[in-house]
């Protein structure tokens, strides 16, 4: 199926609003993952993690759950569905041990659960959005962050293009971790809207039948580039 058919389904089907974000659907990666979506990169810039332990992050958290609130019902509301933001499955988290941030939410979409997984790798450029849907939706917390740190751990970034790879002179982004989160759904940060790294807000859908008839081929050695081999 070519690209253009796909964007123009996700749309009129599921109600997501574009999908110039995407540069690779993957499915069924493990026996745990429905669906993974990888986002183009973000080269806006080395962001920085010292904000994540100031008084914003729970102002844009805050934002962000209202955010989801409306977002989810609108995207309901173009396909005919009922769709609510239920919580916070995995509460967002930054792993600096990692250069990881990643949260889960639950969503109700016509009266079935579905949980939604949104990571970021950070590196010396910007950073790499990943958004999964597992298999099961009753996973829990626990099993839910092992998933991701499997899937986040098999990226392998360029030689020297790594988080720890960062030097004097490169270029370094307009916000930090806090800011990163919020435009991960499109909430502003600050005084203005965050600019240059605004990413589209990608929902998930509980269509396995539908998700397995999109190409697999759109795999093939991006992925092999992007990933290395299990041992």
């Amino acid at each position: 199926m070519p690209r253009e058919e796909m964007c123009e389904l996700v749309k009129t089907e599921f109600g997501w609003a574009g999908c110039e974000e995407v540069d690779v659907m993957v499915f069924l990666f493990t026996p745990q993952i429905d669906t993974l979506i990888i986002d183009k990169p973000d080269a806006s810039g080395y962001v920085k993690l010292d904000d994540w332990d100031s008084d914003e992050r729970e102002e844009v958290i805050s934002d962000i759950e209202d955010y989801l609130r409306a977002s989810v019902e609108e995207q309901g509301e173009r396909i005919g569905q009922i769709i609510t933001f239920d919580g916070w499955r995995v509460y967002p988290t930054l792993n600096t041990a990692k250069n990881y941030m990643y949260y889960a939410t639950d969503i109700t979409w016509g009266g079935e659960p579905v949980t939604n997984v949104k990571a970021v790798v950070f590196d010396r450029y910007g950073f790499i959005t990943f958004s999964i849907m597992p298999v099961d939706s009753n996973m829990s917390e626990t099993q839910i962050v092992t998933t991701i740190n499997d899937v986040l751990d098999k990226y392998e970034p360029n030689l020297l293009e790594g988080y720890s790879s960062f030097v004097s002179g490169d270029k370094v982004a307009a916000v930090g971790a806090v800011g990163v989160l919020a435009s991960l759904v499109g909430v502003k940060y600050g005084k203005a809207a965050v600019t240059g790294i605004l990413v589209a807000l990608v929902l998930f859908l509980k269509k396995a039948a539908f998700l397995l008839l999109l190409p697999l081929y759109w795999v093939g050695t991006w992925m092999m580039r992007l990933f290395r081999k299990s041992e």
